[in-house]
């Protein structure tokens, strides 16, 4: 199987020449991150003894924070720009990844704690998140 990068690209061959690195690069995160975020899922519900062993969800949140910290970083750079450098179309489109990102994450984290509360058998402390996550209407 070819690396998924490799794949996106000759996909997209014909059209990328007509798309910014941004949207390519978009793509690619979303794709990978929801990718990532699945697989993680699917191996802690899959074995969970063996999974709390190895910190498997430790790592999936740590990608979480790298990641959002690159974001913040980035952005910070933007805002220390001054007069014609301000470069405002790609802070605009760097805002817009990261907030498809916080959003992604929110539902995934959302659907994951609905699924923990279904298969734990009615931890108080999950039922109550859960809850306020329903209550919410998000």
């Amino acid at each position: 199987m070819p690396p998924l990068r490799t794949k996106i690209l000759t996909s997209h061959n014909s059209r990328r020449y007509f798309r910014s690195r941004t949207t390519l690069f978009q793509e690619v995160f979303n794709l990978t991150a929801s990718r990532y975020r699945r697989v993680c899922q699917d191996q802690i519900f899959d074995n969970f003894e063996s999974v709390t062993s190895k910190n498997i969800e430790g790592k999936l949140w740590d990608a979480h924070i790298r990641v959002n910290g690159r974001f913040r970083k980035r952005l910070a750079y933007f805002r220390g720009l001054k007069g014609k450098e301000k470069k405002p179309v790609e802070r605009r489109k760097t805002a817009k990844l990261y907030l498809d990102f916080v959003k992604s994450s929110q539902r995934f984290y959302r659907g994951y704690i609905q699924r923990l509360v279904s298969l734990s058998g009615g931890i108080p402390e999950l039922q109550d998140v859960a809850h306020r996550f329903s209550s919410d209407g998000t």
